[in-house]
């Protein structure tokens, strides 16, 4: 199961990357680079786990938007200090029970 601890950190993750995500249509603006096979480097961890980090949060992203009205704007006045909805403590407090369930079973962290 995954903790609550683990649960907010893949939502600073997620708020880093719903800042600076934006949809693009098109071809990539770089092209694949290929290596011959079993080169690695000492980066290579590196990127392994920053590609998972990206991939949590693009998850999170969709769980988030999963979440009825009340519960998403909990979540965003919390990250972005957009507006308060009502009852804000009980929406947020559901909006985690939420999420963490729906992550354990999404999220292999």
């Amino acid at each position: 199961m995954l903790s609550m601890d683990r649960l907010l950190q893949i939502l600073d993750d997620w708020k880093i990357y719903d800042k600076h995500y934006k949809e693009k249509l098109g071809y990539p603006s770089k092209s694949i680079g290929m290596s011959s096979g079993g080169a690695s480097s000492s980066e290579a961890y590196d990127h392994l786990l920053s590609n998972m980090d990206l991939q949590n949060a693009e998850t999170m992203a969709s769980l988030i938007n999963s979440l009825p009205d009340g519960q998403r704007a909990a979540i965003r006045h919390k990250y972005f200090k957009e507006p308060k909805p009502i009852a804000y403590e009980w929406q947020y407090d559901m909006a985690m029970d939420n999420l963490l369930t729906w992550a354990t079973k999404r999220i292999a962290a």
